[in-house]
C-alpha cells in the first residue's frame, strides 16, 4: 500500500498562526501600521497617563516610529524625557518594537 518511492507531505511545518497570518496580510495590504495607532490611541493612558490623553491631538505611526502631537509643552517635554518607558510599555501591551517616538 505504501509506496516507499513516495515521499511523505508533513502539512505541519507550514501551519502558522492564524495572528502571524493576520499580521503578513494587513502589513501587505497597508493596514498594519493604522491598526497599531488604533490600538495605542486606545490605550494611551494606560501608557502614558490620563494628562497625556487630555493634552494628546494626534498618534500616527511613520517608518516605525510613534509620532505623538501634544498640546501642552510641560506635557511634550515630560514626554521626550520618557521615551523608554513609552516604547517598553507598548513593546508590552502589543509586541510592536518601535524605533523611537517623535514628540511635536
Amino acid at each position: 500500500m505504501n509506496d516507499p518511492g513516495k515521499e511523505r507531505y508533513n502539512y505541519n511545518k507550514h501551519i502558522k498562526p492564524l495572528s502571524t497570518v493576520m499580521e503578513s496580510m494587513l502589513k501587505k495590504l497597508g493596514l498594519y501600521n493604522g491598526l497599531m495607532e488604533t490600538k495605542i490611541d486606545e490605550a494611551w493612558e494606560q501608557i502614558a497617563g490620563a494628562a497625556a490623553r487630555q493634552y494628546t491631538a494626534e498618534i500616527k505611526i511613520i517608518n516605525n516610529r510613534l509620532y505623538v502631537k501634544i498640546t501642552s509643552s510641560t506635557l511634550r517635554q515630560e514626554l521626550h524625557m520618557n521615551k523608554d518607558f513609552i516604547l517598553e510599555k507598548i513593546k508590552q501591551l502589543f509586541g510592536l518594537r518601535l524605533e523611537d517616538i517623535v514628540v511635536y
